[in-house]
């Protein structure tokens, strides 16, 4: 037997969609702790007897959970208990955390940088995403937020660093430094990307909360009001504003109260945001730069 196959050729290899399956039938994160990042692993039967992929006989283990089984500290039967009744189910979420340096974080959202911003998202009245200092020397900073969708409610929770993933969901993934949640097949509504130790970068977004949207991926991001108001932002960076994007019922605001920041008018808002890859559309004059 190879190290990629078993005595029955069977491939380590587990299909995408049966990955799918052991992802929503174990809640997103391992049956006996609830830790997001996790493994996959064949429990009924083992991989070795094993003949095909099936959902059924494959279960979610964290990394030190798995080690205990694997170490014959833990028995399979504890596995397959827990695989009838996984913790992400019962608690409603998987949870995790994100490795938040010493310094203050940064930010990025599709092509958009921010540095020493305290609030990042903040709509309709609702803090989506913001940055607490440390609660005492030696302690890192703490990111929080709410990622909501109108369709989902609330995707992704995010408590002084410690990130919570609704098991109500229908697909969240974690494939290496990437945290991926859909709302459905081909529907990612937030990819985040950590930095350990720097910060995270948010590297696609689809989310539509109260009538408000943002929207976008590595190329382009794009916050929209519920009256059609919108800015959209190519390459583009800002250091120490109080908020990076704000959005209420009738205006979208990017870059308040930056080092560079004053009140333009609209016009000279245009010239401004061009050469700063921002783009801002001249029949909705309630888009403003750097308030």
């Amino acid at each position: 037997m190879s190290d990629k196959l078993n005595k029955h050729g069977l491939s380590r290899n587990i299909p995408e969609q049966v990955k799918r399956e052991v992802r929503q039938q174990c809640g997103f994160g391992c049956v006996i702790c609830g830790t997001a990042i996790a493994q996959y692993e064949h429990y009924e039967p083992d991989f070795a007897e094993a003949t095909e992929h099936l959902a059924k006989g494959i279960t979610l283990l964290c990394g030190a959970c798995h080690d205990k089984v694997t170490r014959g500290f833990w028995s399979k039967q504890k596995v397959s208990e827990a695989s009838k009744s996984p913790i992400c189910i019962k608690r409603g979420h998987a949870i995790d955390a994100f490795d938040i340096s010493f310094q203050h974080p940064l930010i990025r959202i599709g092509p958009a940088t921010w540095i020493n911003t305290s609030t990042i998202l903040d709509v309709m009245g609702q803090t989506v995403l913001r940055i607490d200092p440390p609660e005492a020397d030696g302690c890192p900073y703490r990111v929080s937020g709410v990622f909501s969708d109108d369709q989902t409610g609330n995707a992704l929770v995010i408590d002084a660093n410690e990130w919570k993933a609704s098991a109500s969901l229908w697909d969240v993934e974690v494939e290496g430094k990437t945290v991926t949640i859909r709302r459905k097949p081909r529907d990612i509504i937030l990819r985040l990307v950590a930095d350990p130790g720097k910060g995270i970068t948010i590297s696609k977004i689809n989310l539509s909360y109260n009538g408000a949207r943002l929207y976008g991926s590595d190329q382009t991001f794009s916050a929209e009001a519920p009256d059609g108001s919108k800015i959209t932002l190519a390459a583009y960076t800002a250091e120490g504003c109080k908020t990076a994007i704000s959005i209420n019922q009738t205006s979208v605001i990017v870059g308040c109260c930056c080092n560079w920041g004053c009140t333009f008018p609209y016009e000279q808002a245009v010239r401004e945001a061009e050469s700063l890859g921002l783009s801002l559309i001249p029949s909705a004059p309630r888009r403003f730069l750097g308030i």
